[in-house]
């Protein structure tokens, strides 16, 4: 009865992981498709990047190796916007891209759970 029930738990908390683990990837997958134009795009799409990083057993390989060319791109562009963009913006913009960075890292280190 208890194994039955632990099973149940597991197989539950499986369901509601690969959920998220779709949600996440969709997410990735659409702000990956997103134009960069100007240094607010840079630091919204940096943003969510991080905030959909952030749960690193809720990502795929695929998922990962997009938002780090993601922000690489918006790396680059940020860049190239330097000299008309605020200091505190590309502040702004440099540490949120800093943490996609780690957060993609600490994927690529661990161990992807079968994904």
């Amino acid at each position: 009865m208890i194994e039955s029930f632990n099973e149940s738990i597991l197989q539950e908390y499986e369901n509601n992981l690969n959920s998220q683990v779709n949600v996440r990837d969709y997410l990735v997958n659409f702000i990956n498709t997103l134009p960069i134009t100007t240094s607010n795009s840079i630091k919204l799409q940096s943003s969510s990047i991080v905030q959909l990083t952030q749960s690193t057993n809720q990502l795929t390989r695929d998922a990962a190796t997009t938002a780090a060319n993601k922000c690489y791109q918006l790396a680059l562009a940020l860049y190239s916007l330097t000299t008309e963009t605020s200091f505190e913006d590309v502040q702004i913009a440099a540490n949120q891209l800093t943490q996609c960075g780690t957060n993609v890292r600490t994927v690529r280190d661990c161990s992807f759970h079968g994904r």
